[in-house]
């Protein structure tokens, strides 16, 4: 799947205004009134800010949650058990035809029978074609490709240079971060990594997609 599909945030997008909590309100509210929310959005705005423009200055801003969900779902898919059962079923008949018809096929071009010859070798080539084709859709629906999270400790594959640079910087600046690895998986087999930034925001973990390689040819490039 191309990573066409995936586009940037801009920080205009995403960095909102500290001056939506002016002054010494916040804090004169908490300490009069104990009223603590304003305080508390106040200190997550400078917070998430200063994140924003330290992955400006970085150049990787997130992904846009659309581009990486339409991405996510042009490349998993799910395994259908009747099709692939159908199919193989294909396999073996078509399979079993062909080899029916190859011996027909050798002894009526042998002794000279050209129309039994002619039907002989179209039901072998018929055969094998569909046992071909048949293989090929089996294979595509009896495997299972679906998206997991693992946190970047915890993966075991090949990382990029690039992208662990790119963890250490952003935790050497914000310590609270944490980075995860977004996985497509088929067969335990991991096909597209996404570095994943994960951080608290009013109460609730938020993900942000920074970087993406191709697992099977990655070289050392930022590809999108």
């Amino acid at each position: 799947m191309s990573i066409s599909i995936l586009e940037r945030e801009t920080i205009a997008n995403l960095e909102v205004d500290n001056d939506l909590f002016p002054g010494e309100l916040p804090g004169q509210a908490q300490a009069t009134l104990g009223y603590g929310r304003l305080l508390a959005e106040q200190a997550a705005t400078r917070r998430r800010n200063a994140l924003w423009r330290t992955l400006a200055e970085l150049d990787v801003l997130p992904f846009t949650g659309s581009s990486v969900e339409a991405y996510k779902q042009a490349c998993a898919r799910r395994a259908n058990r009747r099709i692939a059962e159908a199919a193989l079923a294909t396999v073996g008949l078509s399979a079993l035809v062909a080899l029916v018809a190859l011996p027909l096929l050798l002894f009526t071009a042998l002794f000279g029978f050209a129309n039994a010859a002619f039907y002989s070798a179209l039901a072998f080539s018929a055969g094998t074609v569909i046992a071909v084709a048949a293989g090929v859709v089996e294979s595509r629906y009896s495997v299972e490709r679906e998206w997991t999270m693992r946190e970047l400790s915890d993966y075991a594959e090949p990382v990029p240079e690039f992208v662990l640079q790119t963890a250490v910087e952003v935790k050497q600046a914000h310590p609270d971060a944490e980075f995860h690895v977004c996985t497509l998986e088929e067969n335990r087999v991991v096909v597209d990594p996404f570095l994943v930034l994960r951080i608290q925001e009013g109460g609730a973990e938020r993900d942000y997609y920074l970087e993406v390689w191709n697992e099977s040819r990655f070289d050392g490039r930022r590809e999108a």
